[in-house]
């Protein structure tokens, strides 16, 4: 076997060992942004509990703050997140979410 040969040969597995690393780089990168995504979390605070006085009937006013975190390198721009909650809801909208509330609309 001749020096080119071996050369050639070496030149091969090397570039074969390169495109081998890129690959593996690259399901990690996969990987790495699948956990990201998955690890968005939403977090509630409840701001205002109404006490037994504050109870209208079967009515009563709650105030709850959602935030969503992204603990990720990667700017997620499309976040959907559903709240269920256990029992029938009304939602009130009104002025700016730290502002008083003003009006009470249907079921949405």
């Amino acid at each position: 076997m001749t020096w080119e040969a071996v050369a050639a040969c070496t030149g091969l597995i090397g570039a074969g060992a390169a495109v081998w690393q890129l690959r593996q780089l690259r399901i990690a990168d996969l990987k790495a942004r699948a956990i990201e995504i998955e690890s968005v979390s939403v977090a509630t605070v409840v701001e205002a509990r109404p006490r037994d006085s504050d109870v209208r009937g079967d009515r009563a006013d709650w105030t709850y703050t959602y935030a969503v975190h992204n603990p990720g390198r990667f700017p997620l721009s499309d976040v959907h997140v559903t709240i269920d909650y256990r029992c029938q809801v009304r939602r009130r909208r009104g002025l700016p979410v730290n502002g008083p509330r003003s009006d009470l609309s249907g079921d949405d």
